[in-house]
């Protein structure tokens, strides 16, 4: 629990102590997309949020390639960014 603030800083210390555990990344992931979501996909600010989230699930993929949490999440931010390449990646991978 806590603000997304609170969040933000705890899953920071815990990707700075540890940079290639799955767990922070996919969270951090996760709250950023749930920021541009909150602030509505037409905001400006909600375009930062989903970049950002992007760079945490994918850091999340390169070190648990089997999470379909994972790819799930980041195929959402990927339509939400009109990547229509990267959700089609995306598409195939869950498919196996």
């Amino acid at each position: 629990m806590g603000t997304f603030e609170e969040k933000q800083q705890r899953y920071q210390k815990q990707i700075e102590k540890n940079p290639s555990q799955f767990e922070p990344h996919y969270e951090m992931g996760k709250l950023y997309y749930e920021r541009a979501t909150k602030a509505g996909i037409k905001e400006p600010s909600a375009e930062k949020w989903l970049k950002q989230s992007a760079e945490h699930l994918e850091k999340a993929d390169q070190i648990k390639p089997d999470s379909r949490d994972n790819l799930t999440m980041l195929r959402e931010v990927y339509t939400m960014t009109h990547d229509s390449e990267k959700v089609k990646g995306i598409n195939e991978r869950l498919r196996d």
